[in-house]
Protein backbone atom coordinates (compact mmCIF):
# COMPACT_ATOMS: atom_id res chain seq x y z
CA UNK A 1 0.00 0.00 0.00
CA UNK A 2 1.33 3.45 -1.08
CA UNK A 3 1.88 5.73 2.02
CA UNK A 4 0.27 9.07 1.80
CA UNK A 5 1.60 11.89 0.44
CA UNK A 6 1.68 14.08 3.70
CA UNK A 7 3.14 10.86 5.26
CA UNK A 8 5.92 10.86 2.72
CA UNK A 9 7.26 14.25 3.05
CA UNK A 10 6.78 14.17 6.77
CA UNK A 11 9.39 11.29 6.56
CA UNK A 12 11.65 13.27 4.12
CA UNK A 13 11.95 16.06 5.65
CA UNK A 14 12.45 14.14 9.22
CA UNK A 15 14.99 12.21 7.49
CA UNK A 16 17.03 15.87 5.96
CA UNK A 17 16.78 17.85 9.35
CA UNK A 18 18.25 14.86 11.19
CA UNK A 19 21.12 14.80 8.41
CA UNK A 20 21.21 19.05 8.52
CA UNK A 21 22.22 19.00 12.25
CA UNK A 22 25.31 16.40 11.98
CA UNK A 23 28.31 18.21 12.26
CA UNK A 24 29.89 18.39 8.39
CA UNK A 25 32.72 16.31 9.28
CA UNK A 26 30.61 13.09 9.69
CA UNK A 27 29.20 13.89 6.22
CA UNK A 28 32.22 14.07 4.17
CA UNK A 29 35.67 12.26 3.70
CA UNK A 30 38.49 13.79 6.29
CA UNK A 31 41.80 15.53 4.62
CA UNK A 32 44.57 13.10 3.07
CA UNK A 33 46.42 15.94 4.30
CA UNK A 34 47.29 19.42 6.36
CA UNK A 35 49.76 21.63 6.23
CA UNK A 36 49.50 23.73 9.03
CA UNK A 37 51.20 27.08 11.00
CA UNK A 38 52.09 28.40 8.02
CA UNK A 39 51.86 31.15 5.17
CA UNK A 40 49.98 29.70 2.58
CA UNK A 41 49.49 31.78 -1.01
CA UNK A 42 46.24 31.45 -2.45
CA UNK A 43 46.47 33.54 -5.01
CA UNK A 44 43.34 34.19 -4.87
CA UNK A 45 41.69 37.48 -5.67
CA UNK A 46 42.85 39.95 -2.89
CA UNK A 47 46.38 37.93 -2.52
CA UNK A 48 44.90 36.21 0.57
CA UNK A 49 47.47 34.27 2.41
CA UNK A 50 46.09 31.46 5.34
CA UNK A 51 47.55 30.09 7.92
CA UNK A 52 46.32 26.62 6.80
CA UNK A 53 45.22 24.25 3.97
CA UNK A 54 43.56 20.71 3.50
CA UNK A 55 44.23 18.56 0.92
CA UNK A 56 41.83 15.50 -0.09
CA UNK A 57 41.42 13.40 -2.62
CA UNK A 58 43.81 15.49 -4.60
CA UNK A 59 42.18 18.87 -4.59
CA UNK A 60 42.52 21.98 -2.30
CA UNK A 61 39.45 21.50 0.12
CA UNK A 62 39.86 24.69 2.39
CA UNK A 63 41.84 26.94 3.34
CA UNK A 64 42.33 28.88 6.85
CA UNK A 65 42.85 29.83 10.15
CA UNK A 66 44.91 26.81 11.62
CA UNK A 67 42.22 25.74 14.63
CA UNK A 68 39.43 25.31 11.52
CA UNK A 69 41.71 23.53 9.21
CA UNK A 70 43.14 21.07 11.75
CA UNK A 71 39.78 20.20 12.65
CA UNK A 72 39.25 18.51 9.15
CA UNK A 73 41.62 16.04 9.92
CA UNK A 74 40.78 12.42 10.71
CA UNK A 75 42.54 9.41 12.18
CA UNK A 76 44.88 8.55 8.90
CA UNK A 77 44.98 12.41 7.64
CA UNK A 78 48.53 13.36 7.74
CA UNK A 79 49.54 16.99 9.46
CA UNK A 80 52.75 18.70 8.95
CA UNK A 81 53.48 21.89 11.22
CA UNK A 82 55.21 24.45 9.15
CA UNK A 83 56.40 25.77 11.82
CA UNK A 84 56.37 29.73 9.80
CA UNK A 85 57.33 28.54 5.95
CA UNK A 86 55.80 29.09 3.28
CA UNK A 87 53.45 27.52 0.36
CA UNK A 88 53.31 28.48 -2.70
CA UNK A 89 51.18 27.12 -5.42
CA UNK A 90 52.97 24.85 -8.27
CA UNK A 91 54.32 25.43 -11.32
CA UNK A 92 52.54 23.09 -13.77
CA UNK A 93 54.21 24.15 -17.12
CA UNK A 94 56.39 21.52 -18.93
CA UNK A 95 58.04 24.40 -20.60
CA UNK A 96 58.30 27.78 -18.71
CA UNK A 97 60.69 30.80 -19.56
CA UNK A 98 60.63 31.06 -15.22
CA UNK A 99 61.75 35.25 -15.83
CA UNK A 100 59.75 36.15 -18.40
CA UNK A 101 56.70 34.45 -16.63
CA UNK A 102 57.91 36.48 -13.87
CA UNK A 103 58.13 40.06 -15.14
CA UNK A 104 54.65 39.53 -16.10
Amino acid sequence: MEAPASDLSRRHFVAASGAALLPWRLLADPADLILYNGRIHTVSPGDVIAEAIAIGGGRILKTGRTDAIRRLAGRRTQAIDLRGRSVLPGINDSHLHLMQWGQS
